[in-house]
């Protein structure tokens, strides 16, 4: 009887490495055209367009504040 555990232990241990390997194999073949699709595109139009996501003056990325130009309200209220 001892046999039998041992094989149905190799066959589950075969079935969790053939998943992992699908599960990896899956997710590359789909994510892969997305990713140059999505990313690629999106900041292929946005160089032809001249849009800039991230604002970046200077070796900062933080806005100076202009203090004065925005009522109070405003400036606690962000989001």
């Amino acid at each position: 009887m001892a046999w039998l555990t041992d094989t149905l232990s190799g066959v589950g241990d075969g079935m969790l490495r053939y998943a992992a390997n699908m599960n990896t194999f899956i997710n590359c073949a789909l994510l892969t055209p997305v990713y140059f699709l999505g990313v690629g595109l999106t900041s292929t139009l946005a160089k032809v367009s001249g849009k800039r996501f991230l604002q970046v003056e200077g070796v900062s990325g933080w806005m100076e504040f202009e203090e004065g130009k925005k009522p109070v309200d405003e400036i606690y209220r962000q989001f």
